[in-house]
Order: C-alpha cells, then sequence, then structure tokens
C-alpha cells in the first residue's frame, strides 16, 4: 500500500522538481505568524531541540491547520522522532489538500526514501564514509530521481556532490536554494559556508558565517573549526592579521594561529641592496608600505619598480615577497625564483620565502582540489605539503580535515593525534579530535579526552577548555532531555553552566525546560541574570527574546532585541525584530477593531502598508488583517501591489493566492448580506476564471446557489468539487451516488452542506403521538390529551411548503355537580336556587386541527385552525421574520395562538344550566426575540411580547411578558454542549381570569409574576444517536388581584351579589401573593433507522406549587431523499400546531 502510495506521485515529481529548479529561491513560510514559527520550528531542528520545534509548529498549525508547508515540517520532525506512522498520516492529509505541492511531494520522496528504499539509502551512507563518494552519489541519483526536493536528506546529497570538483558550482546551487528554503537551520548555513570555504570563494563570507554560527554552543566546536581552518588558510600577508587575530581572542590558547600571526609579524625584509647605487626611491618607498602591511599601496610601488630594474634582484624579490604575502603563490614562486637567479650569491635569504611560498601553494592547491570535489588531488597535493613541512601541525591537521570529508574517521583520528604529538598544544587538533568524537556519536570518549589534557594543554586552550567541556555537556543533556530524563538534563546544563555562564544557549535550554515543568519564574531568572552578566551580547538578548516570545510577551522581546544598535544584530536578528515589530503593530490594529475603533485600525493599517512596503512577507499579513477587519477590496489592493514584485517566492506566491481567495470570499459574503446574491455568483465566477477551480470558490458558490433556492445548480456545483476527489457512477440513482460518497468523504462539513441541501429539496412526512395530562381539580383544571399530528412538507420556492393535521382529544375528568361548592364554581351553577343539574359531566373535547404554512429562508408563515369539533373553535396564524443587526440576532413576529392550559382555555366549555359556551381563549399579539452570541464562552438572549387574549365570552386580557438570561458553554465540543445559565423571567395580565364561572378563561393571570431559574442542558450524539437532556431550579413571586366571579357579565355577577345571604359564597375570587420553587426536567433521544427514517421520543416533567404538568411523546420523520449529514446535535421532535410559535 506504501508503495502504491509513494509511486503515485512518481508522475509528478520530475515537473515539480523541474518547477522547483527554475525558482531562484524556495522558501517554506516566511514573515506571516506561521511563517515566523516555522522558521522558529527549524531553528529548533538544527538545535536538535526537537520538543521546542514541536511546539513552534503547534503554535503555527493553530493559526494556519492546512498550510503545507507546517504539515510537511510537522511531519519531518516526527521522522526524526520515529514516528513515521504520524508522517504517513501528515502526507495522506498533504496529498488531500495539497496534491500539487512541493511540499507534498518532497514529503513522499523521504517517506519512499526512508521507507521501502532505505537499503540504498544505508548503502550510499556508508559508500559516502568509506570514501567511495562516486559509487554513492550513483545510489543517491537514483534515490532523488530526477533531483532532490527541499528536505533534510537533501543536505546530504548537496554536501556529498560539492565534494565532486566538476559538480561544485551545481551543488552551490543546490545548497544556496536549500538555504534559502529553509533560512532559520543553522546546519544548512553551516554546509553553505564549508562548501564555499572549499574553494575560498570568498573567504570573508565563510568566515563570517562560521563567527555567527559559533554563539551556538550546539555548533560552536564545528563552526570554530571552520573559523581556524578559514583564518588559517589565509595568505601570510599583514592583511590577513586582523582575521587571525579576532579568531585568537575568541581561542586565546590556539599556538598555530599565534605563530601564524608572529610568523607574519617578523616576516624577514631583504637587505638593501649591495650596489654601489642608491635604493631605488620607488622601492625603498614599497618596501617601507609592505613592512607596514599595506599591500595594497605597496604593489604599484613595487610593479614598477621590476619594470623599470628588471635586473634588480632587490626588486624581483620584493615583488615576491609581496605576492607571498597576497596568497598568489604561484607568482610569488616565480618571482623569487628570479631574484634567486639575478643574485645567487646572495640567495639564501629569497630560498627561504620560495621554501614557504611552495608550501603554501600546495596548500592553496590542495585546497582548491578539495573544493572541486576532486579528493584525491586534495590528499595528494596535502600530503606533499605535509612531507616538505613533516613538523607543520596545520598541515597535518588540514590533512585530517580532508581524510574525514573522505569518510575516513580512523584515519583522520590518527592525524589529528599525530598533529599533537607533534604539537601538543595545538588547539585546532584538539578541537578536531573533539569533534570527531562529538559528532560521530562518541561523546564519552570525547569527555574522556577533553578531561585527559594536561595542565599545559588546558592553560593554552584557556577560556575555550571549560566553553569545550560546556558544549559536550550540552549534548549530553540534548540526549538526556530526548531520552525523558528531563531532571538529569536539567541537571547536565546547570553543570554547564557554571563553565560558560556567558552561554546564552546553554540559558536557553535550560530555560525551556524549566518552563516545562511548569517553573516560569526560574526560566525568565536565568535570563535576567544572563543579561546582566553580558549586557552587550547580542546573543544573550536574542536568545532572552526568543523565550520571551514563546511565552507570547512579544512586547518585552522587542524591548530586548531594541536594547542594541543594529550593526551588532545579525541580518537574523534584525529580521526576527522586525516581525517583533510587526506582530506588535498587528496585535493593535486587531485590538482597534475588536474595541469598536475601525477607522484608527484602518489608518495604521495603510502606515503599516507604507511602512514595511518593501517587505513581502509583512505585507501579506497586512492584505490577511485587512480580510480580518472585513475589508476584502483593501486586501485586494494590497495583494495587487505585491503582484507587481518579482521576488515572490513560491510560498510567498501561495499566500498571496490564498489571501485573494479569502478576500473574494469576503466580497461575495457582503453582496449576500446586502442581498445581492447574483452579483456574488457573478463575482465568483470571474474569480474562478483567474484563479482555476479553487475548492473554497466552488464550495461557496454552491452555498449561495442553494440560499437562492437553485438547489440542482447547487447539487452541480458540489459535484464539481466533489468529482476533483472522487467519481461519481453513473450507473446509480443520483441518491445512491450521494449516499456512496458520503460513506467514504473524510470532510463531515461539507457532507452536511449537501446533506442539508438535499433535504432542502426532499418532501418529508412527520408524525407522532402526544400524551399530556395535567393532576389538579377533576372536570376543571385537570387536562389529559392525546394528539396525532401528521405533517408534510414538501420543497417551495426557496423554502418548504406544509400541510398539518392533528386530532386530538382532551379530557378533564369528571365533574361531580352534585357537590355544591363545585357547581358554584363552574359557569353559572351559583346562581341556581333550584332544580339545578347535578348529573356528573364527563368533560372530555374531540376535534382535528387542521393548517398550512411555509418555512423559508429569514422567515415563515403559517394559517390554520384550532381543532375543528371543539366548542370553540378559531382562526389561527402567524408570520415570523428574523435576522442578524451587526452583533445582535433578532426576530419579529405576529401570530394568533391557542392558549392550552385548561380544556376551557383550550376548547372552551358548556355550561351546564343556560347551555351557552364560553372559553376557547387565543393570544394575539407580537413578540420581539434579541439574542448575542459570538461563539464565545457565553452568550444573551432576550424576549418582549405584547398580547391580547380573548375568547368566547370572555373578556379581552392584556399580556404583557418579558424574559431574558445568559448562558455559558461549560463544554463546548463538536459532538457534545454542556451548557448553564441563568434566567429572569415577569409577566403581568391586566385581569386574573384563572378561574372555571362564566366569563373567566381558565388560564393563570397573574397581576406579577417574577421568578429566576438556574438551567442546565446537556446535548449530544454519536453516530446514529442525538439526545438532549435539560433540567432546572427555580424561585418565582406572584401577585393575583381579587376577581369576580363573572366578569363578562355585570348583570350575572350582580345577581350573584344579591344571593350571597341565600348561597353564602362571597361571588369574587380573593386575590393573593406568594412565593414558591418549583424544578423542571425534559428529555428527547432520536435515532436514524436508515438514511430516510428517524424515530424518536420526548418527555418533560415540570413541578411547582399548584402547577405540575407532564408531556411525552414519539414520533417519526420519513423523507424521501436521504440524510446525507450527521445527527443533529439538537434533536428536533415534531412539533403539535399550537406550540408553532
Amino acid at each position: 500500500m506504501e508503495q502504491v502510495m509513494y509511486g503515485r506521485l512518481k508522475a509528478y515529481l520530475v515537473l515539480i522538481a523541474a518547477l522547483w529548479a527554475s525558482v531562484a529561491g524556495f522558501c517554506f513560510a516566511e514573515g506571516n505568524a506561521p511563517a515566523s514559527l516555522l522558521e522558529q520550528a527549524e531553528f529548533w531542528r538544527s538545535l536538535g531541540r526537537n520538543d521546542l520545534a514541536l511546539q513552534a509548529l503547534q503554535k503555527g498549525l493553530r493559526v494556519a491547520p492546512d498550510d503545507p508547508a507546517g504539515l510537511a515540517l510537522l511531519a519531518f520532525t516526527n521522522i526524526d522522532l520515529g514516528k513515521r506512522e504520524e508522517a504517513e498520516k501528515i502526507f495522506q492529509q498533504l496529498q488531500k489538500h495539497h496534491p500539487q505541492a512541493v511540499q507534498t511531494a518532497a514529503l513522499a520522496q523521504v517517506l519512499e526514501i526512508t521507507g521501502e528504499k532505505r537499503k540504498e539509502l544505508r548503502e550510499a551512507r556508508l559508500l559516502a564514509r568509506a570514501g567511495r563518494r562516486s559509487a554513492a552519489l550513483e545510489i543517491f541519483r537514483e534515490l532523488f530521481e530526477p533531483s532532490p526536493l527541499p528536505s533534510p536528506l537533501a543536505l546530504e546529497y548537496w554536501d556529498l556532490l560539492g565534494q565532486q570538483s566538476a559538480s561544485w558550482e551545481e551543488a552551490r546551487q543546490g545548497l544556496k536554494t536549500l538555504t534559502r528554503a529553509y533560512p532559520g537551520n543553522l546546519r544548512y548555513r553551516m554546509a553553505w559556508a564549508r562548501h564555499l570555504a572549499r574553494r575560498d570563494l570568498p573567504p570573508q563570507e565563510s568566515i563570517d558565517t562560521f563567527v555567527e554560527l559559533t554563539q551556538y554552543s550546539q555548533l560552536r566546536r564545528e563552526a570554530m573549526s571552520g573559523w581556524r581552518n578559514a583564518v588559517l588558510g589565509l595568505d601570510r600577508v599583514p592583511a590577513s592579521l586582523p582575521a587571525l587575530r579576532a579568531y585568537l581572542e575568541q581561542d586565546p590558547g590556539d599556538t598555530r594561529v599565534a605563530e601564524r600571526i608572529t610568523f607574519i609579524e617578523t616576516a624577514p625584509v631583504t637587505s638593501p641592496p649591495r650596489e654601489e647605487a642608491p635604493l631605488p626611491e620607488a622601492l625603498r618607498k614599497g618596501l617601507a608600505l609592505m613592512e607596514d602591511g599595506k599591500l595594497a599601496a605597496a604593489e604599484p610601488l613595487l610593479t614598477a619598480a621590476v619594470t623599470t630594474w628588471p635586473d634588480q634582484a632587490r626588486a624581483a624579490g620584493a615583488l615576491g615577497h609581496l605576492r607571498l604575502k597576497q596568497a598568489r603563490y604561484r607568482e610569488a614562486i616565480s618571482w623569487l625564483q628570479k631574484a634567486i637567479a639575478l643574485e645567487p650569491e646572495h640567495a639564501g635569504k629569497w630560498r627561504s620565502l620560495l621554501h614557504t611560498a611552495e608550501y603554501w601553494g600546495l596548500i592553496q592547491r590542495g585546497k582548491d582540489a578539495l573544493a572541486k570535489g576532486d579528493l584525491g588531488q586534495a590528499q595528494r597535493l596535502l600530503g606533499k605539503a605535509v612531507k616538505s613541512d613533516p613538523q607543520g601541525a596545520y598541515g597535518i591537521t588540514l590533512l585530517a580535515d580532508t581524510r574525514l570529508r573522505q569518510g575516513d574517521a580512523a584515519e583522520a583520528e590518527k592525524l589529528y593525534r599525530k598533529a599533537l604529538r607533534i604539537d601538543s598544544l595545538s588547539t585546532s587538533a584538539i578541537r578536531g579530535l573533539v569533534s570527531l568524537y562529538a559528532d560521530n556519536q562518541r561523546l564519552d570518549e570525547a569527555f574522556s579526552f577533553l578531561g585527559g589534557l594536561n595542565a599545559s594543554q588546558q592553560q593554552e586552550l584557556g577560556d575555550a577548555y571549560p566553553v569545550m567541556r560546556a558544549s559536550l555537556l550540552r549534548k549530553r543533556a540534548d540526549r538526556q532531555s530526548n531520552n525523558g530524563q528531563k531532571q538529569a538534563a536539567m541537571r547536565t546544563l546547570r553543570e554547564a553552566l557554571e563553565l560558560d555562564p556567558r552561554n546564552p544557549w546553554l540559558r536557553f535550554d535550560l530555560a525551556h525546560l524549566l518552563l516545562d515543568a511548569g517553573q516560569k519564574r526560574q526560566a525568565i531568572g536565568l535570563f535576567e541574570k544572563g543579561v546582566a552578566l553580558a549586557p552587550r551580547d547580542p546573543q544573550m538578548r536574542y536568545a532572552y527574546a526568543l523565550l520571551l516570545s514563546r511565552l507570547d510577551r512579544d512586547e518585552e522581546a522587542l524591548q530586548q532585541m531594541q536594547a542594541l544598535p543594529d550593526e551588532q544584530l545579525s541580518a537574523n536578528m534584525r529580521r526576527y525584530r522586525q516581525r517583533l515589530q510587526g506582530n506588535l503593530q498587528l496585535q493593535q490594529v486587531k485590538g482597534l477593531a475588536q474595541g469598536g475603533e475601525p477607522l484608527q485600525a484602518a489608518e495604521m493599517l495603510q502606515q503599516m502598508e507604507q511602512q514595511f512596503k518593501a517587505d513581502p512577507d509583512m505585507l501579506l499579513r497586512i492584505a490577511s488583517a485587512w480580510n480580518d477587519m472585513d475589508m476584502p477590496d483593501k486586501s485586494l489592493q494590497v495583494l495587487h501591489d505585491l503582484d507587481q514584485r518579482k521576488d515572490l517566492d513560491d510560498k510567498q506566491q501561495q499566500r498571496r493566492r490564498e489571501l485573494e481567495i479569502a478576500a473574494v470570499l469576503g466580497q461575495a459574503d457582503s453582496l449576500v448580506a446586502a442581498g445581492k446574491n447574483d452579483q456574488a455568483l457573478e463575482l465568483l465566477a470571474q474569480a474562478r476564471v483567474r484563479l482555476g477551480p479553487e475548492h473554497q470558490l466552488i464550495r461557496r458558490q454552491a452555498q449561495i446557489q442553494g440560499r437562492s433556492g437553485n438547489y440542482d445548480a447547487a447539487l452541480s456545483s458540489y459535484r464539481a468539487l466533489i468529482a476533483k476527489d472522487m467519481a461519481l457512477p453513473h450507473s446509480q440513482s443520483e441518491d445512491r451516488q450521494w449516499l456512496r460518497w458520503s460513506r467514504t468523504t473524510t470532510d463531515p462539513e461539507l457532507r452536511d452542506e449537501v446533506g442539508n441541501l438535499l433535504q432542502r429539496q426532499s418532501p418529508a412526512v412527520l408524525s407522532g403521538l402526544h400524551l399530556g395530562f395535567r393532576d389538579a381539580t377533576d372536570g376543571l383544571s385537570s387536562l389529559e390529551s392525546w394528539e396525532v399530528p401528521l405533517e408534510g412538507q414538501w420543497p417551495l420556492y426557496r423554502g418548504r411548503g406544509l400541510v398539518h393535521v392533528a386530532p386530538i382529544r382532551l379530557d378533564a375528568g369528571r365533574l361531580d355537580l352534585s357537590k355544591p361548592r363545585t357547581r358554584a364554581r363552574y359557569g353559572t351553577g351559583l346562581l341556581c336556587l333550584q332544580d339545578c343539574v347535578t348529573t356528573p359531566l364527563s368533560q372530555v373535547e374531540r376535534g382535528t386541527g387542521v393548517a398550512i404554512g411555509y418555512l423559508g429562508d429569514g422567515w415563515r408563515a403559517d394559517l390554520g385552525s384550532s381543532p375543528l369539533g371543539f366548542s370553540v373553535s378559531s382562526l389561527l396564524g402567524g408570520v415570523e421574520i428574523d435576522g442578524d443587526l451587526r452583533e445582535l440576532g433578532w426576530s419579529l413576529g405576529l401570530s394568533q395562538r391557542p392558549v392550552t392550559s385548561t380544556m376551557l382555555s383550550y376548547s372552551g366549555m358548556k355550561d351546564a344550566e343556560t347551555g351557552k359556551v364560553w372559553g376557547g381563549v387565543v393570544a394575539t399579539g407580537l413578540h420581539l426575540g434579541l439574542s448575542w452570541d459570538q461563539g464565545g464562552p457565553y452568550g444573551v438572549w432576550g424576549s418582549l411580547g405584547v398580547h391580547d387574549l380573548h375568547g368566547k365570552n370572555v373578556p379581552d386580557n392584556l399580556r404583557l411578558r418579558a424574559l431574558g438570561g445568559v448562558y455559558w458553554r461549560l463544554r463546548d465540543e463538536e459532538d457534545s454542549q454542556l451548557r448553564g445559565g441563568l434566567n429572569l423571567m415577569t409577566w403581568h395580565f391586566d385581569k386574573n381570569l384563572e378561574e372555571f364561572t362564566f366569563g373567566h378563561g381558565g388560564y393563570y393571570s397573574p397581576q406579577a409574576y417574577a421568578s429566576i431559574s438556574v438551567p442546565v442542558s446537556y446535548y449530544g450524539r454519536k453516530e446514529r444517536w442525538s439526545w438532549e437532556v435539560r433540567g432546572s431550579v427555580s424561585y418565582s413571586y406572584s401577585r393575583i388581584d381579587d376577581s369576580p366571579f363573572f366578569p363578562n357579565d355585570p348583570a350575572l355577577q350582580a345577581e350573584a351579589e344579591r344571593l350571597e345571604p341565600v348561597t353564602g359564597i362571597t361571588p369574587f375570587y380573593e386575590g393573593s401573593a406568594s412565593n414558591g420553587s418549583g424544578y423542571a426536567f425534559s428529555g428527547v433521544v432520536e435515532y436514524r433507522v436508515n438514511p430516510y427514517l428517524h424515530v424518536g421520543a420526548s418527555m418533560s416533567v415540570e413541578r411547582s406549587d399548584f402547577y405540575t404538568p407532564n408531556h411525552f411523546a414519539v414520533y417519526f420523520k420519513y423523507t424521501a431523499r436521504p440524510h446525507l449529514d450527521r445527527m443533529p446535535l439538537y434533536p428536533h421532535p415534531t412539533t403539535v400546531y399550537s406550540d408553532f410559535d
């Protein structure tokens, strides 16, 4: 399977490699927020700190989770850590989302080489170490066919290729591109400097690089060795003295360098000629300038001298000496030989210089051969140099370096030891041997050798001795940390820090281990002491700033980087400082925008455009900030200006494309919000012509088409989108095709979008059984209800039409009119004195509710009737619209709905004495809903309602209602949510009409009511299941005013008052005020039987003083088209028509 997966990319590798090779530089990510973190990750990888590299990558991928550069680096790091399975998962992700990206192909190449071709890789490495570079390169070329893509393995290839004389330039280009691709990788820069040094092209660039890299303790040994070789390879002329002295300041015990300085300073100067004629003035001045080390000024005078006096031995010898100092050894040899020929009787003084010129000529030619990759020739020439000066420890050390590059560590070790036998104080040989051990996994031997140095050697090394030991200790600590021995690693680093307290990277490593252990204060304290110890050390400030950045303290990090002048900072440091400045400014822009000051934020961004106009990475981040502020036009202007540049690398071009897509999507969203869907679609169509079949553009097009009601076009767009990943077989029905795709896709959100669209097109049937009951006073306030709603829905225009039919049966129990008290509180029973109805009444009502409606985007409407067959039937219906106003959601509704509290309020009742019907109350009015929820930890909601309640023979009653609350997301995951909240509610009714005498409505209607409740809700889904559980506790206050028995008929009320002496009943219901507590519980569970059928059940229970309703339901929902989407997190049971609000 692995072979097939990687093999499929073979066809792309040639094209991608050619494209990559044609680009001047390839940069994975640089400048934007994720890019700076990716460069940090490479920085840590090069220092062997994969733990910190992973932290940087994780931060970067939180910002840009689909970034191919970040994912590729994460995969390479996992390979380094032996987590190949994780790397393969990342490769699959890249292959899906970025199949054409260079990073995808590079990762495929590495996985293939380190996987099925690992035997060939091992063989190539063994051949390289054995010095058989040509054979090794043949294998490497086959492995990397057609060419290495940017990856850690590429370094091995280019470094090996660079040692072949015919391929030096090709390797130079490869290494140059690799260092540009990974600007944060210090080891690649080391390899680049080492490559240049092979030809001394130019010597200062390689020296500067080595000097900079010595600041990192992990690289110090290797960099010092490279630096030493570079300065010792300079000409033996006064012009080389500054470079030699700079090195000696860092390694004052290096006797070889000290000897070179002494040699140059005391180089023999020819004595005045013995001719009778006086010394020519030009020659005299030239010699004086040369003796003062002013070689450039001396050259024209000495050149003129040999032209004017071609037979003057002193002139020829002086020019030869000058050429020797200039390291122009062939010319030096020629002029010195001429001087000997012109004055053979005094040749001794020239022969010493001639020998030196011949020696260094061999050294130079050997170095040239080495730079060209001609290792055999280099070995032969350097061997001759050592033979001509067998006591020259430098030549032996250089030959050891050569043998080491040939892969012969054993021979190199012998040569280093030979150099030490000749000069036991040769610091270069000591360093070379320690480096050999440390770089070849022989750390214990390195410690043993270093610890075995005698007092003189340690004294010769001077301060370098504890520094070298500290460097080895850092390597040991790194090994301990990688093995999980964090405490041991901290102890080792503390020991190293005592030896080299000015080393910022020892502090850095220890500080990060302390942070990992939760010791933040101690980590900061390490660098506070370090800065106090070395306040002018830019590396100390830089390391401290990096630590502060890890703690998201960029402002303090910038203060550290601004503490020193520019000239003391390296290019990397200046780039880092600029990124910090940009980061802080962009944070300020974000704060202004979120704080309600968008104009100031925009002004600041425009200033940043000018400030960073030469920095394409920062300009890309500025364009991203414009997008974040919902100003895509501004973003596109910045991107258009970037198009005028010719220096954007592949990564920057990719980021620029991503930002243009985001800006176009932002423009389309603005048009949709303004109701201009057609213009939005036209904009996306134009963008697709310009940008190609981009996934996000096609997807947004489908979404807008779906919202516009053009479902067929939307499905066609989704089909085009999906066809990029999977072919839908035409032999199957459309629904089966979609079902097949839904089972294999790895994009659940896309599956939900297509599934929702199919459901918009799908007719549906919904039905169930709803049972409600409330125990109270039989025949009056008790109620048992059975309802079987049957609803049909179908696509209509941009929404759905519906028809709702619901047979219903209400049963209030038996009303025992034989009891005078009961009879007096029902209908007009109080007024009956003789021949009254005393037969128990069975209070049952049956009817059928009907309704039609329409459900659209942003509005809905319905029209129907309370159940036909009830004692009182009323026209019902409503219209509701909703939308957004800035950050607020709102809804406004006008409706007339039944009051279903009791049989009297819902269906009406017939008076047993008069036969008159009363009740059947409906509420007519407006309600306004408001909400605020930005997806954060909490949200707020509110609702206001004004309704007139009226019924047959029931007086009108004004109801005012206000509700509101706040809720907190205690748990907010994709498949489960837990919420807690606090709700407030208040009601007011104009009249108290809660009783059952003629004219009352039978519904709870307090003149004042207020409650506070604490709800908790839990929602979840898994596979085919979805559920909801709610609970709450509440505390309330209510006040009810006195109310007449017959509020709608003054004559009846007057008669009741007149009969009070007879009945003994005061015809007024006495008001009261009370406090109370209660609780409520509800739950819903829903199951998907198959893609077309859902079944479910729900229940609710409420308990408070005198109010104990219960409700239970079972239901099903059948759709003509299949459900592709996941089960909804919030299940939706069927709804009876009376609850449509």
